[in-house]
């Protein structure tokens, strides 16, 4: 079985503690034990560990073997359109056990003016819940949540070669796409306006499809974050049987 995987503030040559909100999670919630052997992310490297002292004030470990890394893959940024915020609030947990390395909330034409309002007042809530599911899905580190953006500046951040936006109207995801960082566009409820699917054809931003079906905001985000990576982790595949 899998140990559990703790994510800390920094590692102080073989010891790390943690403090706060979070000791008091890990042994009041997850009920560590002194002795528990873990694993340790300072979100840069990962080591095993073993829980020495654990307490709601803190929670200490001695560090014992720095862990091999696995193959780097290439970054993936998830450009997602404000819907209601539960249903976004998951997106962002399905997402970052998906693997993607930042999100963009993005404030798009058809967002409800009351979550762009409120949008801002929610990042640090939507960087704690990519940050319990980083550690969750065992990941080296969670992925940045950026402020939230209006689509215009967005989409001028994306490189155009290198990032596609979701639309029905789209086709299959463009091979060029499989490999080297990108950056993905998923729209709100009601999807995309005219206006918007014109300014990034007009950027070169590449346009691909979901299939048939029309999804759910929070279902295509995740469904996009899943095409993306599949193709780029077939493409890897295929490059090493080469």
């Amino acid at each position: 079985m899998a140990l559990r995987r703790i994510f800390v503030e920094r590692v102080n040559g073989s010891r790390a503690r943690v403090t706060g909100d979070r000791a008091r999670h890990l042994c009041s919630v997850v009920r560590l034990r002194r002795g528990e052997r873990v694993e340790v992310s300072d979100q840069s490297c990962v080591f095993s560990a073993v829980t020495t002292a654990c307490s709601t004030q803190a929670v200490d470990f001695d560090l014992e073997d720095k862990l091999p890394a696995a193959p780097p893959e290439p970054p993936l940024a998830a450009a997602v359109s404000l819907f209601k915020f539960a249903r976004f609030e998951w997106a962002i947990e399905k997402l970052t056990e998906l693997g993607v390395d930042s999100i963009q909330p993005v404030i798009a034409e058809r967002s409800g003016k009351g979550l762009a309002a409120a949008a801002g007042k929610r990042l640090e809530r939507w960087r704690r819940i990519a940050f319990e599911a980083a550690q969750q899905s065992r990941r080296v580190a969670a992925p940045r949540v950026h402020e939230p953006r209006a689509f215009a500046p967005a989409l001028t951040d994306a490189e155009p070669a290198r990032a596609v936006i979701f639309d029905p109207q789209g086709a299959k995801l463009p091979d060029s796409l499989a490999a080297g960082p990108l950056t993905f566009f998923v729209g709100p409820e009601g999807g995309w306006t005219d206006a918007e699917r014109d300014r990034a054809r007009a950027a070169g931003i590449a346009c691909a499809g979901l299939g048939s079906l029309i999804l759910r905001a929070e279902t295509a985000a995740v469904c996009a974050a899943a095409v993306c990576r599949n193709q780029r982790l077939t493409e890897g595949a295929d490059r090493a049987g080469r």
